[in-house]
Parts: C-alpha cells; sequence; structure tokens
C-alpha cells in the first residue's frame, strides 16, 4: 500500500507541476526559402537569422543552392544573413550577428543586422510563398 501511495503522489505532483506553468506555447510556423543576389546567384553556407517581434529567434543555415527551412515564431520578423564562420546559434543577438560577419565578403556587412539588413518577413501558420532574400 506504501508503494501504490508513492506512485499517485508523484503522478499528481507531476500534472500539479505540468498544468501550473501558465505559459502558452509559442506558436510557430515553418518557412522555406532561399538567399541569393542581385544577379540571382544563390548564397550558401550563410545563416538565415529571424528576429520575430514576439518569440525566441530562430535560425536556419542555406545550403549550397542557398535554399533554408526554418521553423519561425508567427507574426512579423527582423532578418539577418550572416556570413561570418564564427556565427553560433547559441548568440544570435544583433551585436552578435554584425560581430560575427567581421572579415567575411560573402555577403555585405550591412546584412549582419536586422537593423540595416532592410530585409523582413510576415510569418503564417500556412506559409504559401517562398521567402527570397537578395543580398550584396
Amino acid at each position: 500500500m506504501n508503494a501504490r501511495m508513492t506512485v499517485v503522489m508523484l503522478l499528481a505532483c507531476g500534472v500539479l507541476a505540468g498544468c501550473s506553468s501558465g505559459e502558452k506555447p509559442i506558436k510557430t510556423g515553418s518557412v522555406t526559402g532561399e538567399v541569393k543576389r542581385m544577379s540571382g546567384e544563390p548564397v550558401g553556407k550563410v545563416k538565415v537569422v529571424f528576429y520575430p517581434n514576439t518569440g525566441p529567434t530562430a535560425v536556419a543555415t542555406t545550403d549550397d543552392a542557398g535554399k533554408f527551412t526554418a521553423s519561425v515564431p508567427l507574426g512579423e520578423c527582423r532578418v539577418a544573413v550572416v556570413s561570418g564562420g564564427e556565427a553560433k546559434s547559441a548568440d544570435m543577438s544583433p551585436e552578435a550577428t554584425a560581430k560575427a560577419a567581421e572579415g567575411d565578403a560573402r555577403v555585405e556587412p550591412q546584412f549582419a543586422s536586422p537593423e540595416t539588413s532592410g530585409l523582413t518577413c510576415k510569418v503564417a501558420e500556412k506559409q504559401g510563398e517562398k521567402l527570397v532574400f537578395i543580398v550584396k
């Protein structure tokens, strides 16, 4: 009987702990797109960093053809494209992405910050169109 009571108490604690956080899950949408130059040439092996108005930053890396897929919080986002090899997904603050782009000429430094890139998008639950970001 003691073991049974312990199991019941542990289950009750687990249910209460799971229900008491009060935080709503962040809704995301799946986005696909590509990064390319004005000439149409794809820009591969760069990070596309999404800075949503609400929710966490999302990061995708382009393949050799400049294509990417990401799960991004719904709503308006500012976007940066980072070519720096030192860019780590763990720190994608605007300051960190700008610093990571220093000395890497694949993408001009202005695109490494959401404040200066001029790149934006709106993420919906059912994303119908492909995103295309043009960089220099």
